[in-house]
């Protein structure tokens, strides 16, 4: 049982392993009025991994290059469990209907299935060829390739523009393809195999893949069933309390639910005890593409309740309660998932004055965070994104948070590089990154940002404190720290600098912090 205990938490997800429970028989496959159970027990799984939302373009079943980390992750696991065989799981948040929603976490599951076993027809006749209301990858999806494989063009549009032919051409002329400039199918083929290759390979850059017998059904049915599947919006594993949800059903406030979201947008892999197999005709989920009415046989009687009902004040989370789940086969698999705990991730936008009083996002930029005040804190290790967000995992909702971040070239001189500098894997998860002794160092207060909309000025304050205005704790500045900090903010934006938090300096704040 002690191999199975392990917890590995990052930005780029989860994998975790389960503690054996093979004592504690429990028949958790359905069947239908009209039939017996149709799997026999134990169906058991031993190990799980996250794929977060923000690895995805969003409501996109696209990969982004950033879940490269996230396949390493995976990669590691599968590796070290080469005999249990895997099935999995998308999830979507409790956004819109569920037929639809059904369809395009089925499509996440399914692009990530395609990478793992490198099924180029999967992503070019099923996903990009096919789109699925905003999933449509189309010539955004071409250029975020190219340029993640060093082909640069420029602007990510969508739009064929010369700069997206030259690189085309380049590709093609490097690939011994047909140069004409057009990514039709066959430089989408080798486009997409060089990708997949790019996020999904082991530690020593050696890229990686599965055959279909790695599935718990084996592939044996040509649809994928067993294999990968969409749960939708049946199983969410936080659920607004009334007063959230109130807050976020107003318009202004609909990138903020996006965010908080998220949690309910994953892919899950589990893997399954050694040996396991099934018939994909006694799967109880349906296939990836079906009709959601097939998720629907397999509810709890009172399912469609217990995925929406809402407290007043308080969230419900699947990770206290057990009861947010819908369907129960589901449930069955993730009772006991570290996976299925409910990960925030705590979201940084960071920004230096640049000329002009303009602010630059410090992009691709080194940190480390220390979520905690304590000697066993966990630290982490990671890099900014392109628009100098930083995120990683947060468990408490109120931590005190170090962060230490590479602000050179900014604060002081760029220390000199060589091409070993740049090696993938130099700096491997978990160890220092070269001079992080001259990093800068912050002290942070996770989970106490107020609600922008609440009434007084501690909200505002708080978010120009984030944003550099100002000096200490914004509870406790004085009128005129406030007073200087809302000024040189409105001065800084073009605004009347009246000192007051009116609604044009509101909106510009908001815009300014995101949030």
């Amino acid at each position: 049982m002690s191999d199975n205990l392990f917890l590995d938490v990052s930005v780029d997800g989860i994998i975790a392993g389960h503690v054996d429970r093979t004592s504690r028989v429990k028949l958790i496959a359905t069947a239908t009025e009209d039939e017996f159970n149709t799997l026999e027990p134990l169906l058991t799984t031993v190990a799980c991994a996250l794929v977060p939302d923000h690895q995805f373009e969003f409501e996109s079943s696209f990969i982004k290059p950033q879940a490269k980390g996230s396949f390493q992750q995976l990669v590691r696991l599968l590796k070290s469990k080469q005999d249990c065989p895997i099935s999995i799981f998308g999830h979507a948040d409790p956004v819109g209907n569920d037929a639809f929603n059904k369809k395009l976490s089925g499509r996440r599951a399914m692009a990530v299935a395609a990478v793992l076993t490198r099924d180029i027809d999967l992503w070019e006749k099923k996903l990009f060829k096919n789109k699925h209301g905003n999933d449509d990858w189309g010539l955004r999806s071409i250029q975020l390739m190219l340029d993640h494989l060093g082909f640069s063009l420029g602007d990510i549009s969508g739009l064929m523009n010369e700069e997206t032919k030259e690189a085309v051409d380049v590709f093609q002329t490097q690939q011994g393809l047909d140069v004409d400039g057009d990514p039709g199918p066959i430089t989408r083929a080798r486009l997409f195999e060089l990708y997949m290759d790019d996020l999904c390979h082991d530690k020593s850059g050696k890229p990686y893949r599965i055959g279909l017998d790695r599935f718990i059904a084996q592939g044996a049915d040509d649809q994928g069933k067993g294999n990968y599947q969409g749960c939708g919006e049946a199983n969410p594993v936080l659920i607004f309390s009334e007063q959230e949800q109130d807050f976020y059903k107003q318009d202004e406030n609909r990138d903020a639910r996006n965010e908080a979201n998220a949690p309910n947008r994953r892919v899950i892999v589990y893997l399954f005890r050694e040996g396991t197999r099934v018939d994909p005709n006694a799967w109880p989920c349906p296939r990836a593409l079906d009709k959601d009415s097939g998720c629907k046989k397999r509810f709890w009687s009172n399912g469609n309740e217990r995925r929406s009902r809402r407290e007043t004040e308080d969230q419900r989370n699947f990770q206290d309660t057990h009861d947010t789940f819908a369907c129960r086969f589901y449930h069955g698999l993730a009772r006991f998932s570290p996976c299925e705990a409910g990960q925030k991730l705590w979201s940084l936008k960071l920004q230096v004055d640049g000329p002009n009083g303009d602010k630059l996002a410090l992009a691709n930029r080194n940190f480390v965070l220390v979520a905690g005040d304590t000697a066993t804190a966990p630290t982490y290790r990671g890099i900014t994104d392109e628009m100098g967000i930083l995120r990683a995992p947060v468990f408490s909702e109120s931590v005190t948070l170090t962060l230490k971040l590479d602000v050179s070239g900014y604060l002081f001189d760029e220390p000199e590089r060589n091409e070993e500098d740049d090696q993938e894997d130099e700096t491997p998860a978990g160890e220092e990154w070269e001079g992080e002794d001259k990093f800068w160092s912050f002290t942070l207060e996770a989970g106490d940002l107020l609600p922008l909309e609440e009434p007084g000025y501690l909200p505002a304050l708080q978010r120009l404190f984030n944003l550099g205005y100002g000096e200490g704790d914004p509870t406790q500045w004085d009128d005129r720290m406030t007073q200087h900090a809302i000024k040189s903010f409105q001065r800084s934006n073009g605004i009347d600098d009246s000192g007051g938090v009116t609604a044009e300096t509101r909106d510009a704040i908001k815009k300014a912090h995101g949030s």
